[in-house]
């Protein structure tokens, strides 16, 4: 669904949406289309990114956050992609503004466009105390504002783009991330992790799995002997040395070797610590390119970034009383071990079995985790409904696409008809159809 709307005054009904993914205008970066100017409750009107202060801006943010708050189920998530800009040297004089062709309401839009730009770039100098140069430091400032008002910001995740825009500055790196932050509105809410992991790297597997010292082949190995041998240094010794001299038993992890007094023994550590798993917890840096969108504005941002936020942030059935969404039913299995000649003298030696993992043998199946089903959250057990992501600054409606792609509902606002008639409708209108083909296929 797409509504010409303003995002400070959100048509929908409280605690509706489920998961909100947005990047709002930035700060003084770029123009959009249509009539943005917006009353705000402080007085001052103007579009959203053209405040003359940065004090401004960051309440008109938290502004619509408030709004979004309202419309956001207790369990519900905040996506926020916000980037950043730099304080420009203060110049020229505001004197004689009043008469400018922005206040005139015979001239055009590019006109007043125009003029807008000239004085924000006047006052930008002046905001807050900053230096000519100086990053502004936006997102942090509206995410701390956010925090101060009430939201819980979990994480500051760094989008890092794979292939940037490249700068001719020459006094400091060229710029290559933006900032995601996700929040909510209490401490527990809908987060789906498994939807979003990412493959464990091949060098993981290898360094969990490599043999024993006493299991290596290759060149000659040393006997182990006393570490206060003549002509020994600290580090020459290799581990099962160390451990030896210890009291521990060669060869095992010192934090599963066999309880004897003074030991401290914890089975379940050296069994997170030796058995591999395919996929782990994603990482809170992504690495995604930017993608262009044929006749867009240049602030798109691509699918899989909000794919990533849509996967995380909601579920694809929700209950059809009251939204709830439903929760991921997983079943894992261990991983499998082809046993080796040493097992019998570890466990002569004592070892316990958690402790004989990767040096009893070879690893032929990892640990597996697989998705059986969906179970209902909430008492009612009413799969048909599904939840809703809402992006209260669409553009050409990205989100809708990640949101569509996967099986929620969505709703798009946007002050411009435009970017809603000319692209969002149309790119929305290819993937409803293209979800379609591949469901009757």
């Amino acid at each position: 669904m797409l509504l010409q709307a303003s995002a400070h005054a959100i048509p929908l009904r409280d605690e509706t949406v489920q998961c909100v993914v947005t990047s709002p205008p930035y700060w003084g970066l770029r123009e959009y289309d249509g009539a943005q100017t917006i009353r705000w409750a402080d007085g001052v009107s103007t579009a959203l990114g053209w405040e003359r202060r940065i004090e401004e801006y960051v309440e008109h943010v938290v502004e619509v956050f408030r709004e979004v708050a309202r419309v956001l189920r207790p369990d519900g998530t905040v996506w926020l992609n916000l980037g950043d800009s730099y304080a420009a040297k203060a110049r020229g004089s505001d004197a004689g503004w009043d008469k400018s062709r922005l206040s005139n309401p015979g001239s055009s839009q590019k006109a007043q466009a125009a003029s807008m730009r000239r004085l924000w770039e006047r006052h930008r100098g002046k905001a807050s105390g900053l230096h000519h140069k100086d990053l502004v430091l936006m997102p942090f400032r509206v995410a701390l504002a956010l925090q101060a008002d009430g939201w819980i910001v979990r994480s500051d995740v760094v989008w890092h783009k794979s292939n940037p825009m490249p700068e001719s500055v020459t006094d400091r790196p060229t710029k290559v991330h933006e900032y995601l932050f996700l929040m909510s509105k209490g401490e527990r809410y809908f987060y789906d992790a498994d939807a979003i992991k990412d493959p464990a790297s091949p060098g993981t597997h290898a360094r969990i799995s490599q043999p024993t010292l006493d299991e290596q082949t290759g060149g000659p190995k040393q006997d182990a002997f006393e570490l206060n041998a003549p002509g020994r240094r600290k580090h020459d010794r290799r581990p099962n040395e160390i451990v030896q001299a210890l009291g521990r038993k060669a060869g095992v992890n010192p934090k599963a070797a066999v309880n004897h007094p003074g030991s401290k023994q914890n089975a379940s550590f050296s069994a997170a610590v030796t058995e591999p798993v395919p996929m782990v917890n994603s990482r809170s840096v992504w690495t995604i390119a930017t993608t262009p969108f044929p006749g867009a504005h240049y602030a798109t941002y691509p699918v899989e970034l909000a794919e990533k936020c849509v996967l995380a942030g909601s579920a694809r059935e929700a209950c059809g009383e009251c939204g709830a969404p439903w929760a991921r039913v997983v079943e894992r299995t261990a991983m499998r071990i082809a046993k080796s000649e040493n097992r019998k003298a570890l466990a002569d030696a004592g070892a316990s079995s958690s402790a004989r993992t990767v040096p009893s043998g070879t690893m032929i199946e990892p640990p597996t985790s697989k998705t059986i089903g969906w179970q209902s959250t909430c008492e009612h057990d009413d799969p048909s409904g599904r939840s809703v992501v809402l992006d209260p600054f669409a553009g050409t409606s990205t989100t809708g696409v990640a949101a569509l792609r996967n099986g929620r509902a969505y709703v798009g606002l946007d002050l411009s008809r435009t970017y809603l008639v000319e692209h969002s409708r149309e790119r929305l209108r290819g993937v409803v159809t293209a979800v379609h083909e591949r469901l009757f296929d």
